[in-house]
């Protein structure tokens, strides 16, 4: 079986370069990565070398700022690269800069979503852009945020999977876990398993979840 890392991160002036997560990837017998612009970072040149350079291992996820007014221009420039398959939008996009979102999706990239403070208070703006279009892709990263130290009520988690059910290709990255972090960890796990048990057409027990990756949720394991 082929091992896919659906996120990770690679940088020079943060993290590691990719010479270190190609000695990580071999430890761990993954054979292909998705390499995942950091905040802040907003030249992926480094990013897009790596990936013409071994295009058969690795696919990227690019960054532009938003505030930016030609954001649009820069995404469209490094879409044409053919180096980038999504761009990272952070969540307040869909409310201050929601043609950037557009423009991802006239570009056929995958939007992949991260909500600092969480999604279920944003719920409105990303349903309201679905519906006017209807065949872009999400990824959700990090759980969409929730505050593990306050369990978020069961219809946050309703809503959050809500849009897997539109028939997005939605997508969950749970960081690895650490025994320093077990207690996190264990709180995320009845996140998922109370939203799981929320919306029983949507995952009606680990076989049923499983085979339904391709076709509405697909849990990324970084």
């Amino acid at each position: 079986m082929e091992l896919i890392d659906g996120y990770t991160h690679c940088g020079l002036s943060k993290y590691e370069p990719i010479e270190r997560v190609r000695e990580v990837m071999a430890v761990a017998r993954v054979r292909r990565a998705v390499l995942v612009q950091h905040l802040g970072e907003f030249d992926n040149t480094y990013l897009g070398r790596i990936v013409a350079a071994d295009p058969e291992l690795f696919a990227a996820v690019c960054l532009v700022n938003h505030e930016e007014a030609d954001c649009g221009e820069a995404l469209r420039r490094w879409a044409e690269t053919g180096g980038f398959k999504g761009v990272r939008l952070t969540i307040d996009v869909f409310s201050a800069k929601p043609e950037l979102a557009e423009a991802a999706v006239e570009l056929g990239l995958i939007i992949v979503l991260f909500a600092q403070h969480g999604v279920a208070g944003n719920f409105k703006p990303l349903t309201n852009f679905f519906a006017r279009h209807p065949h872009a892709r999400l990824v959700i990263t990090h759980l969409g945020n929730p505050n593990v130290a306050n369990l978020p009520r069961r219809t946050d988690s309703h809503d959050v999977l809500h849009l897997a059910q539109k028939g997005k290709t939605f997508g969950l990255k749970i960081p690895s876990a650490r025994a320093d972090m077990s207690a996190i960890h264990a709180r995320k796990k009845k996140i998922i398993a109370e939203g799981y048990a929320d919306n029983a057409p949507l995952a009606r027990g680990r076989d049923r979840l499983a085979a339904s990756v391709n076709r509405r949720v697909e849990i990324l394991i970084e």
